[in-house]
């Protein structure tokens, strides 16, 4: 019997990236499996995503954005550790919110970074850029985070209290 050896196959897939597994029969000649991967093609845009939809102002929470690398059959280059990636708050919104950093290198096609809430509630509107890559965008509401000690300094407490859906009919706490 012969020998199949993956120098001699050829492969060339159509749109997706990853394990793949094939299976040659050639009767009375070889029988046999082959598994190798399929690399992502060169990133072409990003898609971004966050662990949570909005954060707090005054450093009550953090909200972390993932920027994942993306071929044009919407594979995760994960071959790509060198890509600088800019994240950036619109000028109308960068006044909401602080960056852990602006430029973030790229690590399995994945960029991460750290975003707080300053003092202003709003929608904070976070770009994600690369030299030749379509930019990706990502929006974070930004609420203000307010305790009981801020709320009683408030007059009049009761209307306050209720817009913001303290306990009604007990001022006291």
């Amino acid at each position: 019997e012969g020998e199949l050896l993956a120098a001699n196959v050829n492969f060339m897939s159509s749109t997706l990236a990853g394990e793949v597994e094939i299976l040659v029969d050639v009767p009375g000649f070889v029988s046999e499996s082959i598994k190798f991967d399929v690399l992502p093609g060169d990133p072409v845009k990003f898609e971004v995503n966050a662990n949570t939809e909005s954060i707090y102002t005054s450093a009550a929470n953090t909200a972390t954005i993932n920027a994942y690398l993306l071929d044009e059959n919407d594979n995760l280059v994960e071959t790509d550790n060198e890509t600088i990636i800019e994240f950036e708050a619109t000028s109308s919104t960068n006044e909401f919110i602080n960056l852990s950093g602006s430029d973030v290198v790229s690590e399995e096609g994945i960029a991460n970074n750290s975003i707080t809430a300053n003092d202003i509630s709003g929608v904070a509107n976070i770009t994600v850029n690369s030299a030749g890559l379509e930019t990706g965008i990502i929006s974070l509401d930004i609420t203000k985070h307010l305790t009981h000690e801020d709320v009683s300094k408030f007059s009049p407490r009761a209307l306050y209290i209720s817009l913001l859906g303290g306990s009604f009919g007990n001022l006291t706490n």
